[in-house]
């Protein structure tokens, strides 16, 4: 079998969020994916974080064309496979790693423009009290949250 690796698939995108929060000393919602052990187990916390997110770097495109991520990951203190959801499409994929949730939960499921309520980290990191809402906000998919 063509690169076997005991980690891969075991991390999904929907981790992102609560490793997110609980970096930022935030403590994510009980409903939220657990975060990454393998992220906090290196950091356990930061007062700011980026994230950046290349749409559609799938595992098949990155081991192809691995020449072009050499200078990236020169400077990359680590890197883990990340598991999508399915459908594996970007409203669905970014509404799961933005709110923790699968796409079941969290209500986007295609790539149609919606208007649903659940809860993304991105709302609640500028709170003073760096608690998140305590109920669910609603967004629009597209413009806001793309």
């Amino acid at each position: 079998m063509k690169n076997e690796r005991k980690d891969f698939n075991q991390i999904c995108i929907t981790q992102t969020a609560s490793t997110i929060l609980t970096l930022l000393g935030i403590t994510p919602e009980s409903r939220m994916a657990p975060p990454i052990r393998q992220v906090l187990d290196r950091q356990n916390s930061c007062s700011r974080i980026f994230v950046y997110n290349p749409d559609a770097i799938a595992m098949w495109i990155y081991e192809k064309y691995i020449r072009y991520f050499i200078e990236l990951e020169k400077d990359m203190d680590l890197k883990l496979p990340m598991l999508s959801v399915m459908p594996p499409v970007t409203p669905v994929c970014f509404g799961s790693m933005y709110s923790g949730l699968t796409p079941a939960e969290h209500g986007i499921q295609n790539m149609k423009n919606q208007s649903l309520p659940f809860l993304l980290f991105l709302i609640c990191c500028p709170m003073p009290a760096k608690k998140p809402p305590s109920s669910p906000q609603t967004v629009t998919a597209f413009p806001k949250f793309f």
